[in-house]
């Protein structure tokens, strides 16, 4: 009978590759269940579009050098906040994306919990961003 020579090396790597299989295999599992959703680009740019609110709007009043697209954008913006306004829960927009506060820092100042701020954001953001970037929300729908 042959000699098996096994390293510590050979073991490692036997195991990484066995956690990465089996990870791969697992998470392609819960995404086919349904139990992972992938975050669409339209929601991450809205996100992004609303932190940068309210330095391109401070740039449009004091009148830094900026370009008119960027002076549409903040245009843009209100328009579609003007949209949601009226949700009981719009005031999650404005601790979030203009005054920096955190979930749990919302979650306290509005007396509700973590996760009920968290599912309204969601939920804002995602009806933002079907008038921010319609083509995209459209065809993350579809495919």
């Amino acid at each position: 009978m042959a000699k098996v020579n096994i390293t510590d090396e050979s073991i490692n790597a036997t195991i990484n590759a066995t956690v990465q299989a089996t990870a791969k295999a697992l998470v392609a599992e819960l995404k086919k269940q349904g139990l992972i959703k992938k975050q669409s680009a339209a929601y991450d740019k809205t996100e992004r579009l609303l932190y940068s609110y309210i330095d391109y709007k401070m740039a449009v009043k004091s009148k830094d050098c900026i370009e008119p697209a960027k002076i549409s954008y903040v245009d843009l913006i209100e328009r579609n906040l003007l949209r949601v306004k009226e949700d009981p829960y719009f005031n999650i927009i404005v601790y979030r994306y203009f005054e920096d506060k955190t979930i749990d820092d919302i979650a306290g100042i509005l007396n509700l919990e973590p996760s009920t701020v968290n599912r309204n954001k969601t939920r804002l953001i995602n009806k933002l961003k079907i008038s921010f970037f319609p083509d995209e929300a459209i065809e993350e729908l579809l495919f």
